[in-house]
């Protein structure tokens, strides 16, 4: 409905401006004259005498009666003021300017800039330059301070608004200057056509008096041409200024010469059509007689789809006429629908149209967001040439299309579409493979068990271990890719591992044993390993009950694909969330600090197993980090919670919270004396009674989530 809205909208504001094409060929013509007569201009803000022209107007940027901006007049040169960004945006200044006469007035702007920062101009809410001050000065300091003519601008005696605009920063404006053009060496008179230039960037209204003759003018009394179309025939009438078969060959050779001239060679140029039985008398009467064409071209066109014999139309049989029609209805032409187009809609098309679009915004935030997964497309496959040397300068002979024969051995597998990464796929995925299975069930070893049965789980080459159980990592590799119903299945390998009597295996010692395999390679007791920073932060978190167990999704802020390069794209709050660690986020320049400390491996390398240090960093962060300190705390309310509890059982909930086990005699002893301790020295120290009881049981609390056997595997 929206987009159908807009369509119609468009449409009725395009018709209506196609009517009006004359109109819209002289506004275009005429600002490529003030274009020009800018281009040449020379700016006055430096002469000495320009004080004594008559309605100029002297202002000094920092003097501006609104704005957003700081007013520097110290930092970049005795006596300039610069405007600074205080921190909002876009940046602006807004100037109330008391002008004496009618005039054509030069806008002038004296500014310093390294670097280019156009600034829009407005005047009454209009905009007159979009791209002013975008030049460059060679600095921002005093030295580089100069002047430039950015447009001309026709006002009326009295009040009017200027406004400056910059998304950013503003370059270094140091003055503004208004200077009436009829002053100037250059006459506000196109001397090419020999008709009064009207020099309004977008004419309001053409009313009597701006035309030689108001029996020539165009009817267009009541209607403002919308900017960017009028930029859009400026863009067509370049284009067209050396084609003398178009359609506008008329145009450009009374601009040239004053008169119209047929050339017998072109008869369907439209020259002689236009020339009619007497020579325009000015530009603004070949632009009614143009008028009429276009419009005649389209009534025409309309008259021919109109009936059952035309309605298969492509075009006109007058070439002329359907050489107009062909010029207005060019969807890259003089009409194409601009950016701005809905700025000249009605009142209540706009009402409409933002109706529709929060109705619109409403039901597409209703609809659930769904699973994205990256995915990659295959371009054209083509043949490639060996870079000898690695070096693409250097080219060899070119090779087949197919996977690489270092990788697949003899086997050879062609390659019928696509870049073959399917087929690579299917390849490194193949029951067959000698690899794959072997390197995924040692991997999966060594999480269970510490090492794996190849303990260089990287390397599987010459350069590699040999496995300690040869027949066993070829076994369960044959079971893992052939089982049946389920090969290839994660879930039934683990199960197979963790129900095994291998893995229920005692860490307790034997030294007999330790003196034939001091390395315990054959297995001979459960090889006792530390936790993973993720699981022991997790098993913080849990035994505290503070876990935060809601699955999928984020905490990282940024958008795929978005620029994340460094810490300042990461704010450290993210980390302090209760989610399990495999959804805190991993940047490679702001790596999580807790989980450095223990062995986090590097995200930017490939690491199938990361180093295990023992060194004191480790135990001071269960002994005194803020994080350790606040889950004892809520372990600590958790079990002060239960009133109905003894001392001795609290305790026995702590143990079981904790290692899964109840407590021993002695370990409830020691428990119960090191409480009774904590509570005597607490009073004494002047700790208020109500706290006494917390903070002993937080002690406690830390001590145990402190000893080895919370963060080790037995």
């Amino acid at each position: 409905m929206v987009e159908k809205l807009k369509t119609d909208a468009t449409e009725v504001v395009l018709n209506e401006a196609r009517q009006h094409a004359g109109m819209y060929l002289l506004a275009a013509t005429r600002e490529k004259q003030k274009a020009d007569l800018v281009k040449h201009a020379k700016p006055r803000g430096a002469d000495p005498n320009v004080t004594d022209i008559a309605g100029a107007v002297l202002i000094e940027a920092e003097d501006f009666a609104r704005g957003n901006v700081i007013k520097d007049r110290e930092t970049y040169g005795k006596g300039i003021g610069v405007l600074l960004n205080k921190g909002e945006t876009p940046n602006f200044t807004e100037y109330d300017i008391d002008l004496a006469r009618d005039a054509t007035y030069q806008f002038e702007l004296r500014y310093a800039a390294a670097g280019s920062r156009p600034v829009k101009v407005f005047v009454d809410g209009q905009l007159v330059k979009a791209d002013a001050a975008k030049a460059v000065t060679g600095s921002w300091t005093l030295e580089s301070q100069t002047w430039f003519v950015e447009c001309l601008i026709e006002l009326k005696a009295g009040r009017h608004m200027l406004r400056l605009e910059q998304p950013t920063f503003f370059p270094h404006i140091d003055k503004l200057r208004l200077v009436p053009v009829e002053q100037q060496d250059s006459a506000a008179k196109d001397t090419r056509t020999e008709e009064p230039l009207t020099l309004t960037l977008f004419p309001q209204s053409r009313g009597e008096g701006t035309e030689p003759e108001a029996k020539t003018k165009p009817e267009t009394k009541n209607l403002t041409p919308l900017p960017s179309l009028v930029e859009q025939w400026a863009k067509v009438l370049d284009a067209t200024q050396d084609d003398s078969k178009s359609i506008l060959a008329a145009w450009h050779q009374f601009v040239k010469t004053k008169r119209l001239t047929v050339d017998e060679a072109s008869p369907h140029d439209g020259v002689a059509r236009l020339l009619g039985d007497a020579q325009p008398a000015s530009l603004s009467e070949l632009a009614e007689r143009y008028e009429r064409l276009f419009n005649d071209a389209d009534r025409t066109w309309r008259e021919l789809k109109a009936t059952e014999s035309g309605k298969s139309a492509t075009a006109l049989s007058d070439q002329v006429l359907e050489a107009a029609r062909l010029l207005i209805v060019d969807p890259k032409g003089p009409f194409a629908v601009p950016t701005d187009i809905e700025s000249t809609f009605s009142t209540e098309v706009v009402a409409r149209l933002k109706t529709g679009r929060e109705e619109l915004k409403q039901l597409e935030q209703a609809v659930p967001k769904f699973l994205e997964v990256m995915a990659v497309a295959d371009m054209k496959p083509e043949n490639l040439k060996i870079h000898l040397r690695g070096s693409h300068l250097t080219l060899g002979r070119e090779v087949p299309h197919q996977l690489p024969r270092v990788l697949t051995g003899n086997v050879t597998q062609a390659l019928t579409g696509g870049s073959g990464r399917l087929e690579l796929a299917q390849w490194l995925a193949s029951p067959s493979h000698p690899l794959t299975a072997r390197v995924m069930v040692n991997r999966v070893w060594q999480w269970h068990f510490g090492q794996g049965l190849v303990r260089s789980v990287d390397n599987f080459g010459r350069l590699g271990e040999r496995p300690s159980h040869p027949a066993l990592l070829d076994w369960l590799a044959d079971e893992f890719s052939h089982s049946d119903g389920t090969p290839w299945s994660l879930k039934s390998l683990h199960r197979q591992l963790v129900t095994s009597s291998t893995y229920r295996m005692s860490t307790a010692h034997d030294a007999n044993a330790a003196l034939v395999d001091p390395e315990n390679k054959l297995l001979w007791r459960f090889h006792r390993q530390r936790l993973e920073v993720e699981p022991m932060r997790d098993a913080l978190l849990f035994v505290s009950g503070q876990l935060d167990e809601t699955p999928g999704g984020t905490l990282l802020p940024t958008a795929n694909r978005a620029y994340v390069t460094s810490t300042a794209n990461v704010n450290p709050a993210v980390y302090n969330s209760n989610r399990r660690s495999i959804y805190l986020p991993v940047v490679r320049s702001a790596l999580f600090q807790v989980f450095t400390a223990f062995d986090f491996a590097d995200p930017s390398t490939l690491n199938g197993q990361r180093d295990q240090t023992t060194v004191a960093p480790q135990a001071l962060f269960m002994m005194n980090s803020e994080f350790v300190l606040t889950q004892s705390r809520s372990l600590t309310e958790r079990l002060l919670a239960q009133n109905s509890l003894s001392t001795s059982e609290r305790i026995g909930k702590l143990y079981e919270l904790a290692y899964s086990r109840p407590p021993t005699d002695a370990e409830f002893s020691r428990g119960s004396a090191y409480l009774e301790r904590l509570h005597a020295t607490l009073s004494s120290s002047g700790v208020a009674a109500n706290e006494v009881e917390s903070k002993a049981w937080t002690s406690l609390c830390r001590a145990v989530l402190a000893a080895n056997e919370f963060v080790y595997v037995e």
